[in-house]
């Protein structure tokens, strides 16, 4: 069987005054057939192919803070709702917080390779997973170029992870977390301090405390939570986790001592 021949672009006199060849006009084309130079047709084609692999790629690193197997590791799912637009801002202190924190989200915007870690700490119920949720919601939205976020809620996790000991093949394990930890940009560890329902004075078992050093040692741009006063934090852990938490805080620690529980107001 003979395969139908279709016809090619027919040339022209006109020459491409960047490339140097004959101009063409296309025979499928309708109309008007205005001559135009192949080459830099081609080069329009891989551009368009390029931008659109660059778009695929941008959507998928900002879809990582809201798939949805990674929300499965946040135990409030109205963490989701949260943003910098519905923090509340009636006192002093609820300002000053949000000031800080915004800047600190401008830099992690404004230097994608800065290694330097945040950590927010203060009384439970002052708005800390709020902002640092906020904190990534808006590095996940403005950052050029995209960059991948994560919200990890350190205890629930762990939780999880407890959840699959014994099983086969358990889909959450310390390994597949700490992996997904490290693969983030920007990563929140929230609610550090609480985790196997420590008290003030004990420490965290050692393969809890193994895998937050991992993902310390390996992750530089971390934003921490805790209701842990730095002292308590320092008194707890291991010197070298601390020293690792604590990477690049100069400056980016804040203290939320002093706002009011927003949940008294729900």
């Amino acid at each position: 069987m003979q395969l139908a021949s279709f016809p090619r672009p027919v040339e022209t006199d006109d020459i491409c005054p960047i490339h140097h060849v004959r101009k063409v006009v296309s025979p499928w084309k309708k109309g008007p057939k205005e001559p135009f130079c192949p080459v830099c047709q081609q080069e329009q084609n891989q551009k368009e192919l390029r931008q659109a692999g660059l778009k695929m790629l941008d959507n998928q690193k900002r879809g990582f803070l809201t798939d949805k197997e990674h929300k499965e590791l946040v135990r409030d799912k109205n963490v989701f709702k949260n943003s910098f637009d519905n923090f509340r801002q009636d006192t002093p202190k609820e300002r000053e917080v949000f000031q800080q924190v915004r800047h600190i989200a401008g830099e992690y915007l404004k230097y994608p390779n800065k290694q330097f870690n945040t950590l927010l700490t203060g009384t439970p119920g002052g708005g800390k997973t709020h902002l640092a949720w906020g904190m990534l919601k808006a590095i996940n939205d403005n950052a050029e170029p995209a960059q991948k976020c994560l919200f990890l809620n350190f205890s629930n996790a762990l939780t999880i992870i407890k959840s699959g000991f014994g099983k086969l093949n358990p889909k959450w394990t310390q390994e597949t977390v700490t992996n997904l930890a490290l693969e983030a940009d920007v990563l929140v560890l929230d609610d550090l301090g609480t985790e196997s329902a420590m008290g003030r004075s004990t420490g965290p078992t050692q393969w809890v405390s193994d895998m937050l050093y991992d993902i310390l040692e390996g992750q530089k741009r971390v934003i921490a939570t805790s209701n842990l006063s730095l002292d308590e934090i320092q008194r707890i852990y291991d010197p070298k986790l601390v020293s690792r938490l604590l990477r690049g805080s100069r400056g980016h620690i804040v203290s939320f001592d002093g706002v009011e529980d927003e949940r008294l107001s729900m």
